[in-house]
């Protein structure tokens, strides 16, 4: 059992960024006290024959040791870090895990997809109930979350604090940005291919969710989670398309400016910060679940995600 007051830390070791996130833990309630994110880009040195390469690690490690340092000076007792797509997928991930433990000093659990998506919607639903109203009488809402990682997209339906149908696809910015845009080129063929080939997973994930939860796939609101979706968020916003919210026409807004602009190199676009060069495969991802979910019509970025599931997770089983 945890004390009442204490620091706890999730590490997320993603594809495209790791991320540490530091709260403190108080009369049942976290408080961020810091936050830091690199952009590792771990999943660019995944090759076709799944090994990891060892500049992409040595990227990693030195993150690692930067989060150590982090954790020793704030004296974090808690520490939790989980590995999500490229080290499922890398067939030399233990050459990394074992330094990157050491580095780190904790352990580092590879979950699997299914695991991911559930601390994802734990982390949204988490963070959400928090903002409520106080003495808000509301029923539980019923949501869609989904979350755009660097080689892997997972989408959930639940209810309130409940997951009901979960999958994790092996789809995501960076994996479709090497596999369909690594000549920095953005043409309408290039985004077909990319499109169709991510539609083909979603399109398998909504059939299983739909077994799952033996309902049809309905929602009140539909959240999204992380960074591709923060910057695309961002991106409408910064040019005054919408507040933010996600849509369709938004989505094709973004498109007919990388179209215009016709290479990474020559694009100009506001809040895209350091995802400039996976913003097609990251574009490809959320055009191909708009075309696979016909009642996704808005998408709202949540506060939440993976790192907060963790944290949350922790306080249950300490």
């Amino acid at each position: 059992m945890l004390p009442k007051s204490c620091l706890l830390a999730a590490v997320d070791l993603g594809s495209n960024s790791f991320r540490l996130e530091i709260d403190r833990y108080y009369k049942g309630r976290l408080l961020r006290k810091d936050y830091i994110r690199e952009p590792v880009r771990l999943g660019r040195g995944l090759h076709e024959d799944l090994s990891l390469d060892h500049s992409a690690m040595e990227r990693g490690w030195n993150c690692l040791k930067n989060f150590n340092d982090i954790l020793h000076k704030q004296k974090v007792r808690y520490v939790r870090a989980v590995a999500t797509q490229t080290l499922r997928q890398a067939n030399n991930r233990m050459e990394f895990i074992e330094q990157g433990q050491k580095l780190l000093g904790c352990p580092i659990e590879v979950i699997s997809g299914q695991e991911e998506a559930h601390l994802i919607y734990l982390g949204v639903s988490a963070v959400l109930n928090e903002d409520k109203t106080p003495g808000d009488s509301l029923p539980p809402e019923k949501r869609f979350v989904v979350d755009i990682g660097g080689r892997s997209t997972e989408v959930i339906i639940g209810q309130d604090m409940q997951a009901l149908a979960a999958q994790s696809c092996p789809v995501g910015s960076v994996g479709l940005s090497m596999d369909y845009f690594a000549d920095n080129q953005l043409t309408p063929p290039q985004f077909s291919q990319a499109v169709a080939h991510a539609h083909t997973y979603f399109e398998q994930a909504a059939q299983q969710m739909q077994h799952d939860s033996n309902a049809p796939l309905l929602w009140e609101q539909a959240y999204g989670a992380s960074g591709t979706i923060g910057a695309i968020s961002s991106v409408l916003k910064n040019n005054q398309i919408s507040d933010g919210q996600i849509t369709r026409p938004g989505l094709d807004w973004i498109y007919e400016q990388l179209i215009r602009a016709g290479s990474i190199d020559a694009l100009q676009m506001t809040g895209l910060g350091d995802r400039k060069d996976v913003i097609g495969g990251g574009l490809s991802v959320m055009l191909a679940l708009f075309d696979t979910f016909p009642n996704l019509r808005t998408l709202v970025p949540a506060r939440g995600a993976l790192r907060q599931g963790v944290l949350y997770k922790m306080i249950e089983n300490p």
